[in-house]
């Protein structure tokens, strides 16, 4: 059973334990209003700061970060206990934010002029093409990692975190991402199909 008296946690709380946020977690299961809040309050300083990283845009946090929390209400009970409590939440976090910028990337595109997106949309910037295409020729994991690491700014820990896997795994998954992309830069410039 949960400590009571986390439930009134503060926001300048430290950090609470993963069997503290397991706890909290099992009585939220449970419908535990005061657990959720406590949960939230616990959860809240390094999710921000995630979703931060992700969308860039702080207007949008707040959202995204209510959005998470009721996930985390709704599927408390299926929590298999794999990886941490923090880790399991900044995943749905992860997933949350890239549905949210695919659905505002659409919002923003048909809410410009319809001549300037289809121009925008037929000639793409040679280096973005090179780019994307080079990162499709990655494997989901490598493309994932490089995102994270150089797009989003985690540091290898914070990736391995993330992902439930070792820094090693993250070194390793980066070390091919760059390799591969680098090949296929190359051949694209011996054959010269490099914009």
């Amino acid at each position: 059973m949960w400590n009571a008296s986390i439930a009134g946690s503060r926001p300048d709380r430290p950090a609470l334990l993963d069997e503290e946020l397991r706890a909290l977690l099992r009585a939220v299961a449970a419908r535990d209003a005061q657990a959720f809040r406590a949960l939230y309050h616990a959860l809240r300083p390094a999710l921000s700061r995630h979703l931060f990283r992700l969308v860039r845009r702080a207007d949008h946090v707040e959202e995204l970060l209510n959005d998470v929390m009721w996930v985390v209400w709704q599927n408390a009970g299926a929590f298999r206990g794999d990886a941490q409590v923090t880790t399991w939440v900044l995943g749905i976090a992860t997933l949350k934010s890239r549905r949210a910028y695919q659905r505002w990337r659409r919002d923003e595109a048909q809410s410009d002029d319809s001549s300037v997106a289809e121009e925008a949309s037929e000639n793409p910037a040679p280096v973005d093409q090179d780019l994307e295409q080079g990162l499709a020729q990655l494997s989901a994991e490598h493309r994932d990692t490089l995102e994270l690491t150089y797009y989003h700014g985690y540091s290898c820990a914070e990736v391995a975190q993330l992902r439930g896997c070792p820094v090693g795994t993250v070194k390793t998954r980066l070390f091919h991402a760059r390799r591969r992309l680098k090949q296929w830069l190359e051949e694209c410039v011996d054959s010269g199909e490099v914009s």
